[in-house]
């Protein structure tokens, strides 16, 4: 990696370097995002399970 990072000038690393970190902040916080979505998802869909099976035995 060294050797490929002789081309560029420390200003230039120091950029790309910074850019790939607010890249990756970003990721991450989709990543969180996304997973708080998939939960309450899930937990929607066992909540109108359970409502359904409910009703089902009620209706029994």
């Amino acid at each position: 990696m060294t050797r490929k990072m002789n081309g560029i000038s420390p200003a230039q690393k120091a950029a790309y370097l910074k850019q790939s970190r607010e890249v990756m902040a970003k990721y991450d916080s989709f990543l969180k995002d996304n997973a708080s979505f998939s939960k309450a998802l899930i937990a929607l869909s066992l909540l109108s399970l359970a409502a359904f099976i409910t009703s089902m035995m009620k209706g029994a």
